[in-house]
């Protein structure tokens, strides 16, 4: 892991549709990720920007898609923070010497409105986590989870969870 990072990744995430009553898997949603990050090790404000957008999937048995977007900037607003990590240690070596290894790991927040072709959007939050991988932080994968809210802020009657990838 790097201590500064300038880069864009574009990826996927793949989420099963769960019930929150019960928790029965009914579909699943797919959407394309495309996300900045503008870092310095020791960073205290956000250094994502992006979006996921192009909502696709299947809830039972019908194929469906969503338009709209989801921001890292919307997230942002409702003080729903993305984050950059890193942590060094030092190994000492078999051979003699020391080498010093460190690992990453991000915390991205993203918010918007996706309609699904009903006229009335619906307030969306996807939370993505997980860790650096490949030389200077290539790629990154991890868990995601996402959270619909109908008017007034009533949650949804389903959530997603599954996984997502991005690389340079």
């Amino acid at each position: 892991m790097p201590t500064t990072m300038n880069a864009t990744f574009t990826g996927a995430t793949r989420q099963d549709l769960r019930e929150t009553n019960g928790g029965a898997i009914v579909g699943e949603m797919m959407a394309d990720l495309e996300l900045t990050a503008n870092w310095t090790d020791g960073q205290s404000t956000n250094p994502w920007s992006g979006k996921a957008d192009n909502f696709r999937g299947s809830m039972n048995g019908q194929d469906y898609t969503l338009t709209g977007e989801l921001t890292v900037a919307a997230a942002e607003a409702k003080s729903l923070t993305s984050t950059i990590g890193r942590s060094a240690n030092t190994i000492a070596l078999p051979t003699g010497g020391t080498t010093t290894v460190a690992t990453g790991a991000a915390a991205v927040n993203l918010a918007g409105d996706v309609d699904d072709g009903s006229g009335t959007p619906h307030e969306v939050i996807m939370s993505l986590g997980g860790s650096f991988f490949g030389p200077q932080g290539t790629a990154i994968s991890g868990p995601a989870t996402t959270q619909g809210f109908r008017a007034g802020g009533v949650r949804s009657d389903l959530i997603a969870a599954g996984d997502y990838y991005v690389e340079r």
